[in-house]
């Protein structure tokens, strides 16, 4: 196996922004699977306060050559000043998971 495969992950405060993010993500095909998950706190920094809020957490099947368009669409279809991405690089994954990616996301075989 060749191909590097990639789980992106990213916060929205709306599950209207989850679920455009997401089909945006699989109709343009960059995407094979979107997990959203739902009711996550999440605690952090904004503009010198700690702050908390309830939030979706996408995590986002891709292949390394989808990357960057895949960063992209989130970018541009986020709506939070400033935006969480972060790709995690796949160590381990078995065989058939990795072929399905590859079909899902018109990986010509």
């Amino acid at each position: 196996m060749d191909e590097n495969y990639y789980v992106v992950i990213t916060t929205v405060s709306s599950k209207d922004n989850a679920s455009r993010i997401a089909n945006i993500l699989l109709n343009k095909r960059l995407a094979a699977c979107i997990n959203m998950v739902e009711n996550i706190t999440s605690k952090y920094w904004w503009n010198s306060n700690i702050e908390e809020s309830k939030e979706i957490m996408l995590f986002i099947k891709t292949r390394e050559e989808l990357l960057e368009r895949v960063k992209h669409e989130i970018l541009v279809n986020h709506e939070y000043e400033v935006a969480e991405v972060i790709a995690l690089k796949i160590e381990d994954i078995s065989l058939h998971y990795a072929s399905w990616i590859d079909k899902e996301t018109n990986k010509v075989l």
